[in-house]
C-alpha cells in the first residue's frame, strides 16, 4: 500500500547522479602555465579530460643523462574540487566551470635570467557525445546494478515522510520527497538507527533494515558497473573531438626572489582534436605569444602552428608532429620541428611522455638543426572517491 502512495523521480533513486561517480582519468593535459615557459620544444597545448589536481615533473631526461627535474608545474581545477555533491544537474549548469581548470609552473635558470614563473588557465568544450557527464545513455548500464535495490529504498523513504514527518499532507508528499531528498539521505546514512533507539516504529524499522540490506550490496555492484562503463568510456573515447583553449603569464627574475619578478610574456593556445575512427587522432594547434620589448618603439610577436597524429590507445600511444615556429627578435627568426613520442600510462594516475625529434632553425645566415629529446613525468589526480 505504501509503495503506491507516491511515486518518486530521479531524485529518490539510488544515490547514482553524482558527478563524483563518473571522473575520468585519460592521460594528463599539457599545462599552459608549463607551455609558456618553454621548457618543451613543440609548443602544441595537448586537450585531454582536465584534472582535480595534476602535477608536471621536466626533464627526467633531456638531450643528457637523467637528471633530478628543476622544472615543474602544478595544475588544479577549483570546479571539479568543489563538484563532490554536484548532481548530474548541477554539472549541466556549471560544466564550463568543471571543465576548466589553474595551472603554476616554474622553471630555474633559464637562459640570461635565474628564474621564471607562469600562471595559466585553460578550458575544454567537448561534444555532448563524448562527455560521460551529459551521455545518458552510455550511464543507462549502470542503473541495472542499482534496481533490485529501488523497491526497498522507495518504501523506506515514504514511511520516513509519513512516519517521521507525519504533519506533511498526502496530497504534499511527492513534491516533499523532491525537494528534501538532502535531508532524507543524512537520515537514512547517519540518524535512522539514533532515532529508531528512541522512536520504535516496526514498519519503518522493517523498511530501513531492507533499504540497509540492498543499498550496501547493490553499492558494490554499482562502482563495479561504473569501473567497467568507464574503462569502456575511455577505450572509445581517449581520441574524441574536442576544442581546448588557454591563456597565460609569465613573469622573469634576474635572481631567485619573487618580489624581483617582472613581465616575461602573454601567451595564447588554441587547439582542434579530431578523433578519427577509433585509434587516432588529429590535432591543429596554434598559439600567440607577446614578449616583453626592450624597445618602446617595437612590438614582438611570436607564433607557432602545429600538426600532430595520434595512432594507438586509451593507455598507450605513438604520436609524430610538425610545428613552424615564427619569432621577430633574438636572432632566431623561424624553426621547423619534427617530432616524434608516445605517452603511455604506468600506473593509474601517473604518465609518460617520451619524445625525440629535430628542431631545424631556418635563420637567414648560418642556419643550423639540434636533435631533442626529453623524457616528462606526469600524475593526474582525478579518481573516483568511493
Amino acid at each position: 500500500m505504501l509503495l503506491s502512495l507516491i511515486s518518486f523521480q530521479a531524485s529518490a533513486q539510488f544515490k547514482t547522479d553524482s558527478t563524483e561517480h563518473y571522473l575520468l582519468n585519460f592521460s594528463v593535459p599539457d599545462m599552459p602555465a608549463f607551455k609558456a615557459l618553454g621548457a618543451d620544444p613543440s609548443n602544441l597545448l595537448r586537450p585531454s579530460d582536465i584534472q582535480k589536481f595534476a602535477l608536471s615533473l621536466s626533464p627526467f631526461y633531456s638531450n643528457s643523462p637523467g637528471v633530478i627535474p628543476r622544472n615543474f608545474a602544478v595544475e588544479f581545477s577549483p570546479g571539479k574540487l568543489a563538484s563532490k555533491n554536484w548532481t548530474l544537474e548541477d554539472y549541466g549548469k556549471r560544466k564550463f566551470w568543471y571543465n576548466s581548470s589553474f595551472s603554476i609552473g616554474a622553471i630555474v635558470d633559464s637562459g640570461n635570467v635565474s628564474s621564471k614563473l607562469a600562471v595559466g588557465y585553460r578550458f575544454s568544450i567537448v561534444r555532448k557525445k563524448d562527455d560521460l557527464l551529459l551521455n545518458a545513455a552510455k550511464r543507462r548500464a549502470v542503473f541495472v546494478a542499482q534496481q533490485q535495490a529501488q523497491l526497498a529504498l522507495r518504501e523506506f523513504k515514504n514511511n520516513w515522510i509519513i512516519i517521521v514527518h507525519k504533519e506533511v499532507p498526502p496530497a504534499e508528499r511527492a513534491q516533499y520527497g523532491v525537494e528534501h531528498d538532502k535531508e532524507f539521505w543524512d537520515f537514512a546514512e547517519n540518524k535512522a538507527e539514533a532515532y529508531l533507539k528512541e522512536n520504535p516504529d516496526t514498519a519503518l524499522q522493517a523498511s530501513y533494515d531492507a533499504f540497509k540490506k540492498g543499498y550496501d550490496t547493490d553499492k558494490k555492484k554499482y562502482y563495479a558497473a561504473v569501473d567497467d562503463l568507464i574503462e569502456k568510456f575511455k577505450s572509445e573515447h581517449w581520441n574524441a573531438t574536442r576544442l581546448d583553449g588557454a591563456i597565460a603569464w609569465v613573469g622573469q627574475s634576474r635572481d631567485s626572489l619573487i618580489k624581483n619578478t617582472g613581465f616575461a610574456s602573454f601567451n595564447t593556445w588554441l587547439t582542434w582534436a579530431l578523433g578519427i575512427g577509433k585509434n587516432s587522432q588529429l590535432l591543429l594547434g596554434g598559439s600567440f605569444s607577446l614578449p616583453r620589448s626592450e624597445f618602446k618603439d617595437s612590438t614582438f610577436i611570436n607564433a607557432t602552428v602545429n600538426v600532430r597524429y595520434y595512432l594507438g590507445t586509451s593507455g598507450f600511444r605513438g604520436f609524430a608532429e610538425t610545428q613552424f615556429k615564427y619569432q621577430n627578435y633574438d636572432n632566431l627568426e623561424k624553426s621547423l620541428l619534427f617530432n616524434f613520442g608516445t605517452e603511455f600510462r604506468v600506473a593509474k594516475s601517473i604518465w609518460i611522455v617520451a619524445e625525440a625529434g629535430i628542431d631545424n632553425y631556418l635563420k637567414e645566415k648560418d642556419p643550423f638543426s639540434a636533435f631533442i629529446a626529453s623524457i616528462n613525468l606526469r600524475y593526474g589526480f582525478n579518481q573516483v572517491m568511493k
